[in-house]
């Protein structure tokens, strides 16, 4: 790991694991910001992923090959061979972006589904 005070900027390599609420990521290297808005009262956490990126929530999986992440608007995107595994379910695609403020889902990029017809 290092770490700049300057620019508030923290790497971390090898197989990095990072909870944040209900999601855990897993990736090879992870960079993670703090910064401040405008009114300097409020952090905003930002971090950008690389390498073979999983990300779980329960039996929710997302893969992908890099991510980043924008705290200030709570939006999670991942990009390279994208691919959302709900229970048997299965979506892949290019890019993935996960609003977490609201809870939505987009994926693009050749797009393709495989549910499963049990219903599970």
């Amino acid at each position: 790991m290092t770490f700049n005070n300057q620019t508030g900027r923290a790497r971390f390599f090898d197989d990095v694991s990072v909870t944040y609420g209900q999601l855990v990521l897993s990736a090879q290297k992870l960079t993670v910001v703090q910064s401040q808005n405008k009114d300097n009262k409020s952090n905003h956490l930002k971090f950008t992923a690389s390498g073979q990126i999983i990300i779980s929530s329960g039996n929710n999986f997302i893969y992908g090959n890099e991510a980043e992440f924008n705290g200030e608007n709570q939006l999670l995107t991942l990009n390279g061979d994208v691919k959302l595994h709900q229970n048997d379910n299965l979506i892949t695609g290019e890019t993935l972006i996960l609003d977490l403020k609201n809870g939505v889902v987009k994926i693009s990029g050749s797009v393709k589904t495989i549910i499963n017809a049990s219903g599970k």
